[in-house]
C-alpha cells in the first residue's frame, strides 16, 4: 500500500475519514496537524516553517493514511494525494466556527468561503483524487476513497 494523504479546508474531514480510512486499510493514521500543535503551528512557526514540518512528519511516514493540515495544499511526494472537498457551509458549521458571537464588521462566513475560493485550485492542483464530502458519512466517504485508490 502507498501512503495516502488527504487535504483540505479546516471542517472536512481528513481525521475523522483519514482514521476510518486507516481502519479499512489496515493502516496506521497520522494526523499531522495534531502532532504539530494544532492549527496554532502556523501562528507560532509561521506558514513556510509550518508546511515544512507538516510535509517532514508526512514524508517519515510509510504505508501510512495521513490527514494533512488544513494550510497544506499538497501531501508528500511519494503520496497518493486525495483533496476532501466540502462545502463552505458545511465545513464552517464542522469546524466549529457556527455559533453565536458579536456582529461586527466582518462576516466571518464571507471569509470562509472565500478562503475555500483562494485554496481550491492550490488543493486541485495538489490531488491525484478529488472526494466530496457534502452529505456523507465518514464512513461512506472512507468507503469511496478505498474504491477510488482500486
Amino acid at each position: 500500500m502507498a501512503t495516502v494523504a488527504l487535504i483540505g479546508v479546516p471542517g472536512s474531514g481528513k481525521s475523522a475519514v483519514g482514521a476510518a480510512l486507516a481502519d479499512l486499510l489496515g493502516a496506521e493514521f497520522l494526523d499531522v496537524a495534531e502532532q504539530l500543535g494544532g492549527e496554532n503551528a502556523v501562528v507560532q512557526l509561521g506558514m513556510a516553517e509550518a508546511t515544512r514540518r507538516a510535509l517532514d512528519l508526512a514524508t517519515a511516514q510509510q504505508d501510512a493514511v495521513i490527514a494533512m493540515p488544513s494550510w497544506a495544499t499538497r501531501g508528500p511526494d511519494e503520496s497518493r494525494v486525495v483533496y476532501l472537498l466540502s462545502t463552505a457551509g458545511e465545513s464552517f458549521a464542522r469546524s466549529g466556527m457556527n455559533r453565536a458571537g458579536p456582529v461586527g464588521l466582518i462576516n466571518p462566513r464571507s471569509l470562509w468561503a472565500q478562503m475555500l475560493r483562494e485554496r481550491d485550485p492550490e488543493y486541485r492542483a495538489g490531488a491525484e483524487l478529488v472526494v466530496e464530502v457534502a452529505g456523507k458519512t465518514v464512513a461512506d466517504i472512507a468507503a469511496e476513497i478505498d474504491t477510488l485508490l482500486g
